[in-house]
Protein backbone atom coordinates (compact mmCIF):
# COMPACT_ATOMS: atom_id res chain seq x y z
CA UNK A 1 0.00 0.00 0.00
CA UNK A 2 1.17 3.30 -0.81
CA UNK A 3 0.16 6.31 1.84
CA UNK A 4 -0.03 9.96 1.16
CA UNK A 5 -0.12 12.64 4.07
CA UNK A 6 -1.35 16.23 3.01
CA UNK A 7 -0.24 18.63 5.46
CA UNK A 8 -1.37 22.03 5.64
CA UNK A 9 0.67 23.88 8.55
CA UNK A 10 -1.24 27.51 7.88
CA UNK A 11 -4.02 25.99 8.25
CA UNK A 12 -5.82 28.38 11.26
CA UNK A 13 -4.46 31.16 8.92
CA UNK A 14 -5.59 30.38 5.49
CA UNK A 15 -9.58 29.16 6.61
CA UNK A 16 -9.52 33.73 6.89
CA UNK A 17 -6.96 34.33 3.80
CA UNK A 18 -7.94 31.79 0.85
CA UNK A 19 -10.90 33.58 0.55
CA UNK A 20 -9.24 36.86 -0.69
CA UNK A 21 -7.79 37.23 -3.99
CA UNK A 22 -5.25 39.50 -3.10
CA UNK A 23 -2.51 38.69 0.06
CA UNK A 24 -3.71 41.40 2.81
CA UNK A 25 -0.45 44.31 3.10
CA UNK A 26 -0.57 44.44 7.19
CA UNK A 27 0.34 41.53 9.72
CA UNK A 28 -2.09 39.12 10.72
CA UNK A 29 -1.80 36.30 13.71
CA UNK A 30 -3.61 33.59 14.98
CA UNK A 31 -3.72 33.57 18.58
CA UNK A 32 -4.17 30.44 21.06
CA UNK A 33 -3.91 31.27 24.54
CA UNK A 34 -2.49 34.78 24.21
CA UNK A 35 0.35 33.57 22.15
CA UNK A 36 0.79 33.36 18.19
CA UNK A 37 0.30 30.00 16.92
CA UNK A 38 0.25 31.16 13.10
CA UNK A 39 1.06 34.06 11.38
CA UNK A 40 1.33 35.69 7.20
CA UNK A 41 4.02 36.57 5.42
CA UNK A 42 4.01 40.01 6.68
CA UNK A 43 3.71 39.05 9.97
CA UNK A 44 7.03 37.07 9.46
CA UNK A 45 8.84 39.70 8.43
CA UNK A 46 8.11 41.86 11.17
CA UNK A 47 10.21 39.85 13.37
CA UNK A 48 6.71 38.16 14.74
CA UNK A 49 7.27 34.19 15.12
CA UNK A 50 5.65 31.38 16.30
CA UNK A 51 5.32 30.95 20.18
CA UNK A 52 5.54 34.25 20.86
CA UNK A 53 3.53 36.39 22.87
CA UNK A 54 0.86 38.54 21.47
CA UNK A 55 2.71 41.17 23.87
CA UNK A 56 5.54 41.01 21.80
CA UNK A 57 3.70 40.62 18.41
CA UNK A 58 2.02 44.18 19.28
CA UNK A 59 4.95 45.87 20.20
CA UNK A 60 6.35 44.57 16.46
CA UNK A 61 3.45 45.44 14.98
CA UNK A 62 0.98 47.76 16.80
CA UNK A 63 -1.46 47.16 13.64
CA UNK A 64 -1.47 43.72 13.73
CA UNK A 65 -4.77 41.85 13.12
CA UNK A 66 -5.19 39.51 15.57
CA UNK A 67 -7.49 36.45 14.89
CA UNK A 68 -8.76 33.79 17.43
CA UNK A 69 -8.10 30.58 16.85
CA UNK A 70 -11.09 27.96 15.90
CA UNK A 71 -10.46 24.94 15.95
CA UNK A 72 -14.06 24.05 14.47
CA UNK A 73 -13.57 25.63 11.95
CA UNK A 74 -10.37 24.23 10.96
CA UNK A 75 -12.08 21.17 11.09
CA UNK A 76 -14.85 21.82 8.92
CA UNK A 77 -11.56 23.20 6.49
CA UNK A 78 -10.03 19.76 6.49
CA UNK A 79 -13.31 18.40 6.11
CA UNK A 80 -14.19 20.19 3.41
CA UNK A 81 -10.53 18.86 1.89
CA UNK A 82 -10.84 15.89 1.85
CA UNK A 83 -14.31 15.54 0.11
CA UNK A 84 -12.22 17.53 -2.48
CA UNK A 85 -9.62 14.41 -2.41
CA UNK A 86 -12.29 12.03 -2.38
CA UNK A 87 -12.13 12.04 -6.61
CA UNK A 88 -8.40 10.91 -6.69
CA UNK A 89 -9.27 7.85 -4.32
CA UNK A 90 -12.28 6.59 -1.66
CA UNK A 91 -9.78 5.94 1.35
CA UNK A 92 -9.48 9.37 2.44
CA UNK A 93 -9.10 9.62 6.41
CA UNK A 94 -8.96 12.94 8.38
CA UNK A 95 -6.28 13.21 11.10
CA UNK A 96 -6.49 16.48 13.01
CA UNK A 97 -5.87 19.38 13.33
CA UNK A 98 -3.69 19.59 9.99
CA UNK A 99 -3.83 16.44 8.49
CA UNK A 100 -5.22 13.92 5.45
CA UNK A 101 -3.80 11.10 4.73
CA UNK A 102 -4.87 9.02 1.18
CA UNK A 103 -3.94 5.55 0.19
CA UNK A 104 -3.26 6.06 -3.41
CA UNK A 105 -1.77 2.53 -4.43
CA UNK A 106 -5.11 1.91 -6.57
CA UNK A 107 -5.31 5.39 -8.08
CA UNK A 108 -1.54 5.32 -10.03
CA UNK A 109 -2.81 4.01 -13.08
CA UNK A 110 -5.86 5.56 -13.28
CA UNK A 111 -4.20 9.14 -13.15
CA UNK A 112 -1.33 7.78 -15.49
CA UNK A 113 1.60 7.49 -12.82
CA UNK A 114 2.63 8.84 -9.38
CA UNK A 115 4.11 11.81 -10.34
CA UNK A 116 1.40 12.90 -12.51
CA UNK A 117 -1.10 12.08 -9.84
CA UNK A 118 0.90 14.50 -7.16
CA UNK A 119 1.05 17.15 -9.25
CA UNK A 120 -2.22 17.49 -9.97
CA UNK A 121 -3.02 17.27 -5.97
CA UNK A 122 -0.33 19.55 -5.26
CA UNK A 123 -1.49 21.68 -8.03
CA UNK A 124 -4.91 22.07 -6.72
CA UNK A 125 -4.60 22.18 -3.64
CA UNK A 126 -2.53 25.48 -4.11
CA UNK A 127 -5.21 27.04 -6.53
CA UNK A 128 -7.47 26.68 -3.33
CA UNK A 129 -5.30 29.09 -1.23
CA UNK A 130 -3.66 26.03 1.26
CA UNK A 131 -0.22 26.04 1.33
CA UNK A 132 0.86 22.09 1.56
CA UNK A 133 3.51 19.64 2.63
CA UNK A 134 3.60 15.67 1.63
CA UNK A 135 4.58 12.77 2.44
CA UNK A 136 4.81 9.23 1.08
CA UNK A 137 5.30 6.34 2.15
CA UNK A 138 4.09 2.90 2.80
CA UNK A 139 2.28 2.96 6.35
CA UNK A 140 -0.05 5.98 6.98
CA UNK A 141 2.11 6.85 10.54
CA UNK A 142 5.38 7.15 8.43
CA UNK A 143 3.73 9.06 5.69
CA UNK A 144 2.91 11.87 8.47
CA UNK A 145 6.20 11.82 9.33
CA UNK A 146 7.41 12.19 5.83
CA UNK A 147 6.03 15.29 5.28
CA UNK A 148 7.87 17.08 7.50
CA UNK A 149 10.60 15.98 5.03
CA UNK A 150 12.13 18.95 2.64
CA UNK A 151 12.84 16.83 0.18
CA UNK A 152 9.21 16.08 -2.38
CA UNK A 153 7.89 12.61 -2.64
CA UNK A 154 8.50 12.09 -6.23
CA UNK A 155 12.39 12.34 -5.99
CA UNK A 156 12.63 9.62 -3.12
CA UNK A 157 9.94 7.02 -4.37
CA UNK A 158 10.25 6.10 -8.28
CA UNK A 159 7.67 5.00 -10.48
CA UNK A 160 8.77 1.44 -9.16
CA UNK A 161 8.03 2.30 -5.68
CA UNK A 162 11.50 1.81 -4.16
CA UNK A 163 11.75 3.16 -0.43
CA UNK A 164 15.63 2.54 -0.19
CA UNK A 165 15.93 6.67 -0.47
CA UNK A 166 12.68 7.34 1.86
CA UNK A 167 13.76 4.81 4.66
CA UNK A 168 17.27 7.01 4.75
CA UNK A 169 15.38 10.12 5.12
CA UNK A 170 12.44 8.97 7.44
CA UNK A 171 15.91 7.59 9.54
CA UNK A 172 17.24 11.20 9.15
CA UNK A 173 14.40 13.27 10.66
CA UNK A 174 14.72 14.75 13.74
CA UNK A 175 13.06 14.00 17.08
CA UNK A 176 10.41 16.67 16.72
CA UNK A 177 8.78 15.13 13.92
CA UNK A 178 7.26 12.50 16.12
CA UNK A 179 3.87 12.71 16.89
CA UNK A 180 3.99 12.33 20.92
CA UNK A 181 4.12 14.37 24.05
CA UNK A 182 6.14 17.24 24.01
CA UNK A 183 7.11 15.38 27.43
CA UNK A 184 8.26 12.48 25.52
CA UNK A 185 10.09 14.37 23.30
CA UNK A 186 12.19 16.02 25.82
CA UNK A 187 12.82 12.77 27.92
CA UNK A 188 14.54 11.31 24.32
CA UNK A 189 16.77 14.34 24.14
CA UNK A 190 18.04 14.01 27.24
CA UNK A 191 18.31 10.22 26.58
CA UNK A 192 20.59 11.27 23.67
CA UNK A 193 18.75 10.86 20.54
CA UNK A 194 18.52 13.59 18.35
CA UNK A 195 17.03 11.53 15.56
CA UNK A 196 14.35 8.72 14.41
CA UNK A 197 16.93 6.34 13.21
CA UNK A 198 18.30 6.27 17.37
CA UNK A 199 14.88 5.58 18.16
CA UNK A 200 14.63 2.86 15.45
CA UNK A 201 17.24 0.94 16.69
CA UNK A 202 15.82 1.04 20.53
CA UNK A 203 14.87 -2.87 21.50
CA UNK A 204 10.72 -3.07 22.05
CA UNK A 205 11.26 -4.45 25.59
CA UNK A 206 13.48 -1.37 26.86
CA UNK A 207 11.89 1.16 24.91
CA UNK A 208 8.56 -0.28 26.31
CA UNK A 209 9.86 -0.34 29.92
CA UNK A 210 11.49 3.57 29.60
CA UNK A 211 8.87 4.94 27.49
CA UNK A 212 5.39 2.71 27.75
CA UNK A 213 4.04 0.19 25.70
CA UNK A 214 2.01 3.26 23.55
CA UNK A 215 4.99 4.48 22.15
CA UNK A 216 6.31 1.14 21.33
CA UNK A 217 3.17 0.22 19.16
CA UNK A 218 3.66 3.79 17.89
CA UNK A 219 7.20 2.48 16.63
CA UNK A 220 5.52 -0.48 14.96
CA UNK A 221 2.97 1.12 13.60
CA UNK A 222 5.75 3.71 11.73
CA UNK A 223 7.34 0.39 10.46
CA UNK A 224 4.21 -1.36 9.39
CA UNK A 225 4.88 -4.78 11.49
CA UNK A 226 1.51 -3.98 12.78
CA UNK A 227 -1.74 -2.71 11.29
CA UNK A 228 -2.82 0.62 11.64
CA UNK A 229 -6.56 0.72 10.40
CA UNK A 230 -7.83 4.24 9.49
CA UNK A 231 -11.45 5.41 9.46
CA UNK A 232 -12.18 7.00 6.00
CA UNK A 233 -14.80 9.43 5.49
CA UNK A 234 -17.93 8.97 3.61
CA UNK A 235 -19.58 12.07 1.51
CA UNK A 236 -22.22 13.54 3.07
CA UNK A 237 -25.47 13.44 1.58
CA UNK A 238 -26.00 17.22 1.35
CA UNK A 239 -23.74 19.66 0.62
CA UNK A 240 -22.49 22.89 2.55
CA UNK A 241 -19.36 24.72 2.89
CA UNK A 242 -18.45 28.04 4.58
CA UNK A 243 -15.96 30.27 3.74
CA UNK A 244 -14.52 32.82 6.26
CA UNK A 245 -12.77 36.62 6.00
CA UNK A 246 -9.93 38.34 7.77
CA UNK A 247 -11.64 41.76 7.47
CA UNK A 248 -15.86 41.88 6.54
CA UNK A 249 -16.84 42.06 2.59
CA UNK A 250 -18.76 45.38 1.70
CA UNK A 251 -19.13 45.15 -1.96
CA UNK A 252 -21.08 42.54 -4.03
CA UNK A 253 -18.18 42.30 -6.78
CA UNK A 254 -15.71 41.55 -3.59
CA UNK A 255 -18.18 37.95 -3.51
CA UNK A 256 -17.79 37.01 -6.63
CA UNK A 257 -14.32 35.40 -5.43
CA UNK A 258 -15.12 33.11 -2.83
CA UNK A 259 -18.85 32.41 -4.19
CA UNK A 260 -16.75 30.38 -7.14
CA UNK A 261 -14.45 29.05 -4.53
CA UNK A 262 -17.53 27.50 -2.90
CA UNK A 263 -19.29 26.83 -6.80
CA UNK A 264 -16.18 25.22 -7.49
CA UNK A 265 -15.92 23.04 -4.39
CA UNK A 266 -19.57 21.72 -5.20
CA UNK A 267 -18.99 20.93 -8.71
CA UNK A 268 -15.80 18.34 -7.45
CA UNK A 269 -18.66 17.17 -5.10
CA UNK A 270 -21.46 16.51 -7.45
CA UNK A 271 -19.17 14.95 -9.86
CA UNK A 272 -17.67 12.68 -7.51
CA UNK A 273 -21.01 11.33 -6.67
CA UNK A 274 -22.55 11.56 -9.77
CA UNK A 275 -24.83 13.90 -8.98
CA UNK A 276 -27.09 17.07 -9.87
CA UNK A 277 -29.05 19.91 -7.96
CA UNK A 278 -31.77 21.48 -8.47
CA UNK A 279 -31.29 24.63 -5.97
CA UNK A 280 -28.69 26.41 -4.05
CA UNK A 281 -29.30 28.65 -0.99
CA UNK A 282 -26.69 31.29 -0.15
CA UNK A 283 -26.22 32.54 3.22
CA UNK A 284 -24.48 35.70 4.23
CA UNK A 285 -23.29 36.16 8.19
CA UNK A 286 -22.26 39.67 9.67
CA UNK A 287 -20.48 40.15 12.04
CA UNK A 288 -23.34 40.89 14.68
CA UNK A 289 -24.49 37.14 13.81
CA UNK A 290 -27.49 38.46 11.00
CA UNK A 291 -27.70 36.49 8.07
CA UNK A 292 -29.29 36.95 4.68
CA UNK A 293 -30.18 34.39 2.69
CA UNK A 294 -30.29 33.92 -1.25
CA UNK A 295 -32.16 31.32 -2.88
CA UNK A 296 -31.40 30.22 -6.93
CA UNK A 297 -33.35 27.50 -8.55
CA UNK A 298 -32.74 26.05 -11.60
CA UNK A 299 -35.51 24.43 -14.69
CA UNK A 300 -33.34 21.23 -14.65
CA UNK A 301 -30.99 19.44 -12.30
CA UNK A 302 -27.66 21.01 -12.69
CA UNK A 303 -24.26 20.20 -12.12
CA UNK A 304 -22.48 22.78 -14.35
CA UNK A 305 -19.72 25.28 -12.82
CA UNK A 306 -20.07 27.26 -15.58
CA UNK A 307 -24.12 27.86 -15.50
CA UNK A 308 -23.62 28.22 -11.92
CA UNK A 309 -21.57 31.28 -12.39
CA UNK A 310 -23.15 32.75 -14.98
CA UNK A 311 -26.65 32.81 -12.97
CA UNK A 312 -24.98 33.97 -9.24
CA UNK A 313 -23.60 36.56 -11.39
CA UNK A 314 -27.39 37.65 -13.18
CA UNK A 315 -28.64 37.09 -9.26
CA UNK A 316 -25.36 39.32 -7.40
CA UNK A 317 -26.74 42.24 -9.73
CA UNK A 318 -29.91 43.19 -7.35
CA UNK A 319 -28.39 41.85 -4.04
CA UNK A 320 -27.78 44.89 -1.85
CA UNK A 321 -24.85 44.54 1.25
CA UNK A 322 -26.46 46.09 4.26
CA UNK A 323 -23.24 45.58 6.53
CA UNK A 324 -19.82 44.06 6.19
CA UNK A 325 -20.21 39.98 5.85
CA UNK A 326 -17.76 38.00 7.47
CA UNK A 327 -18.62 34.49 6.27
CA UNK A 328 -20.25 33.01 3.27
CA UNK A 329 -22.21 29.27 3.01
CA UNK A 330 -23.37 27.49 0.54
CA UNK A 331 -26.16 24.85 0.76
CA UNK A 332 -27.32 22.07 -1.99
CA UNK A 333 -30.05 20.06 -0.40
CA UNK A 334 -32.13 18.97 -3.48
CA UNK A 335 -29.84 16.25 -5.38
CA UNK A 336 -30.69 14.06 -7.85
CA UNK A 337 -28.99 11.12 -9.68
CA UNK A 338 -27.32 12.56 -12.81
CA UNK A 339 -28.69 10.89 -15.96
CA UNK A 340 -25.69 9.47 -18.30
CA UNK A 341 -25.98 9.76 -21.59
CA UNK A 342 -24.03 10.59 -24.41
CA UNK A 343 -23.82 14.22 -26.13
CA UNK A 344 -25.49 14.44 -29.35
CA UNK A 345 -23.04 15.04 -32.72
CA UNK A 346 -25.33 18.40 -32.66
CA UNK A 347 -24.20 19.49 -29.21
CA UNK A 348 -27.59 19.48 -27.54
CA UNK A 349 -29.98 19.93 -30.62
CA UNK A 350 -32.72 17.53 -30.95
CA UNK A 351 -34.65 16.76 -34.76
CA UNK A 352 -38.28 15.96 -35.11
CA UNK A 353 -40.33 15.56 -38.12
CA UNK A 354 -43.50 16.91 -39.08
CA UNK A 355 -46.13 14.38 -40.25
CA UNK A 356 -46.67 15.84 -43.74
CA UNK A 357 -43.58 17.86 -45.36
CA UNK A 358 -41.18 15.88 -43.00
CA UNK A 359 -39.11 19.23 -42.67
CA UNK A 360 -36.80 18.79 -39.69
CA UNK A 361 -37.64 20.83 -36.23
CA UNK A 362 -34.82 21.64 -34.17
CA UNK A 363 -35.18 21.66 -30.29
CA UNK A 364 -32.31 22.73 -28.44
CA UNK A 365 -33.34 21.57 -24.87
CA UNK A 366 -30.38 23.03 -23.07
CA UNK A 367 -30.66 26.47 -24.34
CA UNK A 368 -33.89 26.71 -23.13
CA UNK A 369 -33.26 25.60 -19.67
CA UNK A 370 -30.96 28.43 -19.90
CA UNK A 371 -32.96 30.76 -20.37
CA UNK A 372 -35.39 29.60 -18.02
CA UNK A 373 -32.33 29.87 -15.22
CA UNK A 374 -31.52 33.52 -16.43
CA UNK A 375 -35.11 34.72 -16.33
CA UNK A 376 -35.81 33.11 -12.44
CA UNK A 377 -32.27 34.37 -11.48
CA UNK A 378 -32.93 38.00 -13.01
CA UNK A 379 -36.93 38.46 -11.98
CA UNK A 380 -38.00 35.41 -9.19
CA UNK A 381 -38.25 32.28 -9.28
CA UNK A 382 -41.98 32.44 -8.82
CA UNK A 383 -42.17 34.77 -12.51
CA UNK A 384 -41.69 32.14 -14.62
CA UNK A 385 -44.17 29.02 -15.21
CA UNK A 386 -44.53 26.26 -17.61
CA UNK A 387 -47.71 24.02 -18.34
CA UNK A 388 -48.12 20.60 -17.48
CA UNK A 389 -51.01 18.38 -17.93
CA UNK A 390 -53.17 17.42 -15.32
CA UNK A 391 -55.73 14.01 -15.41
CA UNK A 392 -58.52 14.73 -16.62
CA UNK A 393 -60.71 14.91 -19.51
CA UNK A 394 -62.27 18.46 -19.14
CA UNK A 395 -60.75 20.79 -21.01
CA UNK A 396 -60.39 23.60 -18.85
CA UNK A 397 -58.80 20.79 -16.16
CA UNK A 398 -56.86 19.44 -18.22
CA UNK A 399 -53.53 21.54 -18.11
CA UNK A 400 -52.13 23.63 -15.03
CA UNK A 401 -49.60 26.44 -14.96
CA UNK A 402 -46.37 25.99 -12.45
CA UNK A 403 -43.81 27.82 -11.72
CA UNK A 404 -40.89 26.20 -13.79
CA UNK A 405 -38.41 27.14 -11.26
CA UNK A 406 -39.90 26.23 -7.58
CA UNK A 407 -38.47 22.59 -6.21
CA UNK A 408 -41.84 22.03 -4.72
CA UNK A 409 -42.97 20.89 -7.60
CA UNK A 410 -39.98 18.55 -9.73
CA UNK A 411 -41.15 15.10 -8.70
CA UNK A 412 -39.99 12.57 -11.31
CA UNK A 413 -43.98 11.73 -11.91
CA UNK A 414 -45.00 15.45 -12.86
CA UNK A 415 -46.70 14.76 -16.70
CA UNK A 416 -44.49 17.71 -18.97
CA UNK A 417 -46.84 19.61 -21.57
CA UNK A 418 -45.11 18.29 -25.19
CA UNK A 419 -47.12 19.39 -27.87
CA UNK A 420 -45.91 17.27 -30.51
CA UNK A 421 -45.39 13.92 -28.42
CA UNK A 422 -49.30 14.75 -27.44
CA UNK A 423 -50.12 15.36 -31.05
CA UNK A 424 -48.07 12.18 -32.30
CA UNK A 425 -49.98 10.28 -29.46
CA UNK A 426 -53.59 11.58 -30.37
CA UNK A 427 -55.46 8.62 -31.98
CA UNK A 428 -58.94 11.31 -31.79
CA UNK A 429 -60.21 12.33 -35.36
CA UNK A 430 -62.01 15.45 -33.69
CA UNK A 431 -59.47 19.04 -33.67
CA UNK A 432 -59.43 20.61 -30.93
CA UNK A 433 -58.46 24.44 -30.41
CA UNK A 434 -54.72 26.03 -29.68
CA UNK A 435 -56.56 28.46 -27.67
CA UNK A 436 -58.35 27.37 -24.78
CA UNK A 437 -60.35 30.14 -22.53
CA UNK A 438 -59.93 29.80 -18.75
CA UNK A 439 -63.42 29.34 -18.10
CA UNK A 440 -66.30 28.78 -20.35
CA UNK A 441 -68.10 32.03 -21.60
CA UNK A 442 -71.85 31.70 -21.76
CA UNK A 443 -73.21 32.33 -25.35
CA UNK A 444 -76.51 34.10 -26.19
CA UNK A 445 -79.29 31.60 -28.05
CA UNK A 446 -82.03 33.06 -29.53
CA UNK A 447 -84.81 30.54 -31.71
CA UNK A 448 -82.38 27.89 -31.83
CA UNK A 449 -79.13 30.64 -33.38
CA UNK A 450 -76.05 30.59 -31.63
CA UNK A 451 -74.48 34.23 -31.02
CA UNK A 452 -70.67 35.44 -29.96
CA UNK A 453 -70.36 38.97 -31.90
CA UNK A 454 -72.11 37.78 -34.87
CA UNK A 455 -74.47 34.37 -35.74
CA UNK A 456 -72.13 30.61 -35.06
CA UNK A 457 -73.23 28.26 -37.74
CA UNK A 458 -72.53 24.47 -36.23
CA UNK A 459 -70.71 22.80 -38.87
CA UNK A 460 -69.58 19.61 -37.41
CA UNK A 461 -70.94 16.50 -36.08
CA UNK A 462 -71.08 16.54 -31.88
CA UNK A 463 -68.06 14.85 -29.04
CA UNK A 464 -69.15 13.89 -25.96
CA UNK A 465 -67.25 14.79 -23.13
CA UNK A 466 -68.31 13.62 -19.69
CA UNK A 467 -66.27 13.40 -16.10
CA UNK A 468 -66.29 14.79 -13.22
CA UNK A 469 -68.92 12.47 -11.60
CA UNK A 470 -66.97 12.21 -8.06
CA UNK A 471 -67.87 16.10 -7.10
CA UNK A 472 -69.93 18.29 -9.63
CA UNK A 473 -71.10 15.73 -13.14
CA UNK A 474 -69.94 17.18 -16.33
CA UNK A 475 -71.56 15.81 -19.58
CA UNK A 476 -71.34 18.12 -22.69
CA UNK A 477 -71.37 17.86 -26.34
CA UNK A 478 -68.41 20.20 -28.31
CA UNK A 479 -68.97 21.12 -31.50
CA UNK A 480 -67.34 23.60 -34.26
CA UNK A 481 -68.87 26.59 -34.83
CA UNK A 482 -68.13 29.08 -37.83
CA UNK A 483 -69.29 32.91 -37.51
CA UNK A 484 -69.88 35.04 -40.67
CA UNK A 485 -66.39 36.30 -40.83
CA UNK A 486 -64.52 33.13 -41.27
CA UNK A 487 -63.15 32.94 -37.40
CA UNK A 488 -64.15 29.08 -36.10
CA UNK A 489 -65.03 28.17 -32.41
CA UNK A 490 -64.99 25.79 -29.90
CA UNK A 491 -68.41 25.41 -28.26
CA UNK A 492 -70.46 22.92 -25.97
CA UNK A 493 -73.51 22.34 -25.10
CA UNK A 494 -74.27 21.67 -20.99
CA UNK A 495 -76.30 18.01 -21.25
CA UNK A 496 -77.55 18.77 -17.97
CA UNK A 497 -78.79 22.66 -18.09
CA UNK A 498 -79.01 23.01 -22.09
CA UNK A 499 -76.92 26.08 -21.89
CA UNK A 500 -74.49 27.19 -24.72
CA UNK A 501 -71.22 27.84 -23.64
CA UNK A 502 -67.59 29.17 -26.10
CA UNK A 503 -64.46 26.84 -25.20
CA UNK A 504 -61.65 28.21 -27.15
CA UNK A 505 -60.56 29.58 -30.78
CA UNK A 506 -59.24 27.72 -33.61
CA UNK A 507 -55.98 29.83 -35.02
Amino acid sequence: MLWLCLRLPQLPLEIFTRSQPDSPNHAIVIIEQHRVCCCNAHAEQLGIKKHSSWATACMLSPDAKAIERTPIQEHQALQALARWCYQFTPSVSVETPDKLLLEIQGSLALFNGLYTLLKLIEQNISSQGYSLNTGLAHTPKAATLMSYSKTPPYEYIDQGLLYTKAKSLLNALPISALNTTEQLKAKLYRTGFESLDDVFRLPYTAAGKRYGKAFVLYLQQILGQISDPQKFIKLPEQFSETLHFVQGISETEALLFPIQRLLSSLCTYLRTRQLSCTALTWSFEQHSGQKTTLNLCFSQAQNDLKHFRALVKIKLENFKIIAPIESVTLYANNLNRSEQSSESLFSGFEFSYKANNQKPIIKNHKATQVLLDKLGARLSNDAVYELCIKDSHIPEYTWQAVPALDTQYKTASRPRFEPEKEQANNIRTNPRPAWLLNKPIPLQSKQHQLYWHGKLEIIKNPERIEGNWWQTPIQRDYFIARREDGTYYWVFQDRLTHHWFLQGLFG
